[in-house]
């Protein structure tokens, strides 16, 4: 794949195979440290699981399949095999059978009737005695990662909404400028290039056709265009307040002629120029999107006027992407937190998010790296670019918490039946319609849902991971209720914590109980 379509773009295979299948390797990894103490404590099947079993774990947005592979004393081995997030209307059909209650049936033949709590309608018991698959437990608890998204299209579609994009974008250019490590040695190294380029003038004007009344704050009617002296209007209070916050460049002046000024202006233009075309028609609501997630991905594009930040090339890369990307989080937020009309929840709000927030495109092995290493929240701007020429710009958000998932327990026979007719069919008959009849939706046996977990090229999971063993003494419930291993250390340890509680309850104090032990 060529390089400017990694930094660019990512197809719908590639989102699957990027976004989805990080996911599943995030579930691996955690149900390593669960899965085998969880059997030991009766879920999932508990003490009767074995080896050849098949479960598939489900919930509203995913489904997985784990197979069996060995049991042991302690320990289990097991295969985890992720489905499409979003797949075709069989699969939808079938996880939707295994997302519908049992109990909510009152069918007794062709008549309603009332049931004891608890127990199943006839009709239902009977249809279950049917199905290669039962529920085994639920709700079975995985720590896992909430996906959030939605379309940027609609999402900017509004001039209004732009121009809280727009305003947010400048002043996180202006946090990030103060923030500069050695900022007065930059400015001093900056300021005959911006002089030369009049950027210190009072009266200096740009009327690039880009900059529009309705979205930029520091937009000027009596020139049509962004002027200096408007911005500093508008930006002034906000530019002293980020230099008093640091400590290291407080001291640095802010006054209407000083380089600061200047480079915060000149690099506004700049972004929002890369960014370009945020006039409401839909042709150019496609460029500004466009725009967007080129300086979001770092992908910045210069223009002749724009020639002089190659004084200071490493500016576009630590103040226009890093600005750009916090601006778009704090945008998201206007519709859940306050709207921070104050410069000091606006900046509180800005810090929070540098430090807590994740924000990267997902071809970065950042997120990569953050994800398998539990990270509270991420953020990126994704681009999916299909075979047509519509391009889908999404706003995408994960959130860490505690899924909820419906365990079932598959027929391992029937499994290993439709694994061995796809072969059949797709390897000796050669048969590879993608509409072919052995794969079409069978509730009775989550046939689509089976056939589609079978390794490729035969089924298209989206990731299925190595052998993996788990063991027991991982999971922290499983230790709170058997102790743990036995070992020496460990019974050391025990007698200890008997012997501090003995000497509590007899009313000794701590600092005397680990004074005597």
């Amino acid at each position: 794949m060529p390089i400017a379509a990694q930094l660019k773009g990512i197809s719908k295979h590639q989102v699957s195979g990027n976004l989805d299948g990080i996911f599943y390797e995030h579930l691996t990894r955690k149900l390593q440290r669960t899965l085998a103490g969880d059997l030991q404590l009766g879920r999932i099947g508990g003490l009767t699981v074995q080896h050849g079993d098949v479960f598939i774990l489900s919930t509203d947005d995913l489904n997985l399949l784990i197979h069996i592979i060995e049991v042991g004393n302690g320990f289990v081995t097991y295969q985890l095999r992720g489905l499409e997030f979003i797949g075709t209307l069989c699969h939808a059909s079938e996880s939707e059978a295994l997302r519908s209650d049992p109990h909510k049936s009152k069918r007794f033949c062709c008549c309603h009737s009332k049931t004891i709590h608890g127990m199943l309608s006839f009709n239902t018991a009977v249809r279950l005695r049917c199905m290669t698959w039962q529920f085994a437990y639920t709700p079975y608890i995985v720590e896992g990662y909430e996906v959030t998204d939605h379309s940027a299209g609609l999402t900017f579609q509004l001039t209004d909404l732009r121009k809280v994009l727009i305003s947010r974008f400048v002043h996180c250019i202006i946090y990030f400028v103060c923030k500069l490590p050695n900022l007065s040695s930059r400015l001093t190294q900056l300021t005959p290039c911006l002089d030369s380029n009049r950027f210190s003038s009072p009266d200096y004007f740009d009327l690039d056709p880009v900059f529009f009344k309705a979205i930029d704050d520091d937009f000027d009617e009596d020139v049509s265009g962004v002027t200096k002296q408007r911005f500093i209007q508008i930006y002034s209070d906000w530019i002293a307040y980020c230099l008093k916050k640091q400590s290291g460049n407080s001291s640095v002046p802010c006054g209407p002629d000083s380089p600061v000024v200047s480079l915060c202006l000149a690099l506004s233009l700049l972004g929002r120029r890369c960014m370009g075309g945020q006039q409401s028609s839909k042709p150019i609501l496609d460029q500004f999107l466009h725009g967007v997630h080129q300086v979001f991905a770092g992908d910045i594009n210069l223009v002749p006027r724009d020639d002089w930040v190659l004084v200071d090339l490493d500016l576009l890369q630590t103040v226009v992407t890093p600005s750009v990307r916090i601006a778009l989080k704090l945008y998201q937020d206007t519709f859940t937190w306050s709207s921070g009309n104050t410069h000091n929840e606006l900046y509180k709000k800005i810090v929070y998010t540098e430090k807590n927030v994740v924000i990267c495109p997902e071809t970065d092995p950042k997120w990569r790296f953050a994800v398998l290493n539990d990270a509270d929240c991420l953020f990126s701007f994704r681009w999916v670019s299909g075979r047509t020429s519509v391009d889908v710009y999404r706003i995408v958000q994960l959130t860490k918490r505690r899924l909820e998932f419906r365990a079932i327990k598959l027929n391992p026979e029937c499994v290993r039946g439709l694994w061995a007719g796809q072969q059949r069919e797709q390897i000796f008959l050669r048969n590879n319609n993608e509409e072919r009849g052995s794969i079409q939706s069978a509730n009775p046996v989550l046939r689509n849902l089976v056939n589609s977990s079978c390794d490729p090229p035969i089924g298209y999971p989206i990731y299925v991971s190595p052998l993996i063993t788990s063991f027991a003494g991982d999971n922290d419930d499983y230790i709170n209720v058997s102790g743990g291993e036995l070992s020496f250390v460990n019974i050391l340890l025990r007698i200890r914590d008997c012997w501090r509680r003995f000497r509590q309850l007899c009313g000794c104090k701590k600092e005397k109980c680990d004074g005597m032990w």
